[in-house]
């Protein structure tokens, strides 16, 4: 299933100024869609690392390596 947001569909273009327009265009204040956008990329890096470790916990040794090319490369990154 895919979704827009701001128009945008590629995952990869998708930054804050695109929430600050889908959340105009769905009738959300942008001051309160910002506030959990902001909290979401906010907890991102925590959540992300405690997830590695499940995985790892599970025999998914690369995970690790895989977390720390999403936090590089990935969309999060893009976002400050």
């Amino acid at each position: 299933m895919g979704i827009a947001i701001g128009g945008e569909i590629s995952i990869d273009c998708i930054h804050r100024s695109k929430f600050m327009e889908e959340a105009r265009r769905v009738g959300i204040g942008q001051k309160t869609a910002m506030k959990h956008f902001d909290k979401i990329c906010e907890q991102f890096e925590v959540t992300l690392k405690d997830s590695v470790k499940a995985l790892q916990q599970k025999g998914f040794y690369k995970a690790e390596k895989i977390g720390e090319k999403i936090l590089e490369t990935g969309g999060i990154a893009k976002q400050f």
